[in-house]
């Protein structure tokens, strides 16, 4: 499953503020290096495919409704409790 937290850069407790912002300053970012005609085409490439990222991370963050669905089934994707039982484990070793 896709971090869109981690596409964005936020924490999975970001307010909609703080996603709405680092939403606008990725965009941005990655638009002033599409529009740059100097830039590297394989850059450029690159920074179309990570904008296509932030705008689906977006997408599904910046909609309440979608946000709090996703959350849910991220919340109990098994791979992600393994990785989580797998923590807690570790540390009943120590």
């Amino acid at each position: 499953m896709t971090d869109y937290y981690q596409t964005l850069g936020v924490l999975d407790q970001a307010s909609d503020v703080v996603i709405h912002s680092a939403y606008q300053a990725l965009s941005k970012h990655h638009q002033h290096i599409l529009q740059d005609s100097t830039t590297n085409p394989v850059l450029q490439n690159q920074a179309r495919l990570d904008l296509q990222a932030i705008e689906q991370a977006y997408q599904i963050l910046g909609d309440p409704i979608k946000r709090k669905e996703y959350d849910s089934a991220r919340n109990h994707n098994p791979y992600e409790l393994g990785k989580k039982f797998g923590k807690f484990f570790s540390k009943l070793k120590n």
